[in-house]
């Protein structure tokens, strides 16, 4: 179902920090994987140290994952789907 510049297209759409993501952007992700379930699976929580001039230390949710994992999540997910079968272009029938 996907191809590797799909996964790809998806990977950009996950900013470094999770705080950075447009709303817009994470509903797109909700729609286009199935669930919200994306946030746990790509993301973690740290602690960045502070910075050399002077900005404190603070907790934020960055991205940890690679594209095979994601290709792993993806796979998961389309596999949670249930399988359509079309009896014609018109009608399509789940089972």
């Amino acid at each position: 179902m996907d191809s590797l510049s799909a996964r790809n297209r998806r990977e950009s759409l996950l900013t470094q920090d999770f705080q950075n993501i447009p709303p817009e952007w994470k509903a797109r992700l909700d729609r286009m994987l199935g669930t919200t379930e994306w946030k746990e699976a790509f993301y973690k929580k740290v602690t960045i140290e502070p910075g050399l001039f002077g900005q404190p230390a603070a907790d934020a949710e960055m991205k940890h994952t690679t594209m095979a994992n994601i290709g792993r999540f993806i796979t998961q997910v389309e596999d949670d789907l249930p399988q359509c079968c079309a009896e014609s272009e018109k009608s399509p029938e789940f089972v």
